[in-house]
């Protein structure tokens, strides 16, 4: 066997110790990302101490900015390292490498990857990974580079279209890559899947055909198990969720006005008016109205809200009396006051309307003949709910001399 030159020991100590190098960091990275917390200062004094010149070539463990997100922190299984490119990338340029199955010892149904990758160019420069044909699904790690000196780093990326990886350079020159795959996740991550289709919003269910489908979520697809009536399911801030009241304060009213709700309307949730309720009543046959006596023609209860008041009747009486009703609210305050006059036989049509806002109770309507006794015909009181009222309303009942409460 002939000797080796001492320039081609020098490269071979040079891969061993890279070797070495990247295995040693792989492991590491690995441990860091099942602690899903802060770099232990153990690990992070041995990265620092991996950027070493061996040969003149510099090697540097992953750079800051590179840090993993949640997309690709799940647990990889190690892989003895496999090639599965080496070239050159074009300025601005996007390659796209087969990371799974064939050759690639990488198993079809992994969904992340993690790679070796070394960049040596004529011009400083980024390479960026991203899954094939999901740019906004990767992991935001980078690799920057020096123009003349070899960068190498570890990364973890989800697979894309076609079992790919795209590897973009940003340099202004060619950059010389290789990638090597050293890992391997079947963890299913948010950025795995590509929202290609859908709608902000929606979630991917199974269609019932042997498919999957971006649409809302349905009511009936959420178990309320653990939570109350009225609760909502929203994030813990822990990485789950939990059942909870919705504050008001959490809610916006833009696009709305005062007075409505918040509905379903169908086609998704919007500000709409409070649908109306009405309340009838219609006291049968004719009511006396004795003199100076107050009595009640008509009432209704509602529920707490705020209301139009309506009432109609028809007076009578056998000589010339003067009658007065008045529409109380169930605290007892005047909503509406009236005041009528019968000369002899059928007297005129009264009436009223008011505005009552009320936590509940007995919507009335008082009447009092005054001078001679009258009988009130046909009375109708109609109580309608209404999103609000403003303005002066149920006012506190005025001390009257011709009224006897």
């Amino acid at each position: 066997m002939g000797m080796q030159s001492e320039s081609a020991v020098d490269a071979a100590v040079e891969r061993q110790v890279i070797a070495a190098l990247e295995a040693r960091l792989a492991v590491l990275e690995r441990q860091v990302r099942r602690r899903r917390g802060r770099r232990p200062a153990r690990v992070a004094a041995f990265v620092a101490a991996l950027a070493v010149v061996v040969g003149g070539v510099a090697w540097a463990g992953p750079s800051p900015r590179a840090a993993t997100t949640d997309t690709t922190a799940v647990d990889f299984v190690p892989l003895p390292a496999h090639a599965v490119y080496s070239g050159t990338i074009g300025p601005g340029a996007t390659v796209s490498v087969v990371v799974i199955g064939g050759a690639t010892t990488v198993p079809t149904n992994a969904r992340a990857v993690q790679m070796t990758v070394t960049a040596k160019g004529a011009a400083d420069g980024t390479l960026t990974f991203s899954p094939a044909g999901n740019a906004a699904g990767g992991g935001g790690q980078q690799l920057p580079f020096t123009a003349g000196v070899l960068a190498t780093s570890t990364v973890a990326e989800n697979i894309g279209l076609r079992n790919q990886v795209s590897v973009t350079n940003s340099s202004a020159k060619g950059t010389a890559v290789t990638v090597k795959l050293v890992g391997y996740s079947e963890q299913v991550t948010a950025g795995d899947i590509n929202g290609s289709g859908g709608d902000a919003g929606q979630v991917l269910t199974n269609d019932g055909n042997g498919g999957t489908t971006w649409s809302p979520v349905p009511a009936t697809g959420i178990s309320g198990a653990g939570g109350a009536g009225g609760q909502v399911l929203t994030n813990d801030g822990n990485g789950g969720a939990t059942w909870g009241r919705v504050a008001a304060t959490g809610i916006s009213g833009s696009g709305g006005l005062v007075g409505q709700v918040l509905m379903n309307t169908g086609s998704g949730a919007g500000w709409v008016n409070l649908p109306s309720l009405a309340y009838g009543a219609s006291p049968a046959g004719s009511q006396a109205l004795p003199v100076n006596a107050d009595t009640v023609v008509a009432s209704q209860t509602v529920p707490g809200g705020a209301y139009v008041v309506l009432f109609s009747g028809s007076i009578q009486s056998a000589t010339a009396a003067d009658v007065a009703c008045t529409i109380d609210s169930p605290g007892g305050n005047h909503a509406a006051v009236g005041y009528a006059t019968a000369s002899g036989g059928k007297g005129p049509t009264y009436a009223m309307q008011g505005l009552v806002r009320t936590a509940g109770g007995t919507v009335t309507v008082h009447c009092t003949a005054l001078g001679a006794g009258a009988t009130m015909n046909g009375a109708s009181l109609t109580v309608v709910q209404v999103g609000a009222v403003g303005g002066r309303f149920a006012t506190p009942r005025p001390q009257a001399t011709w009224l006897s409460r």
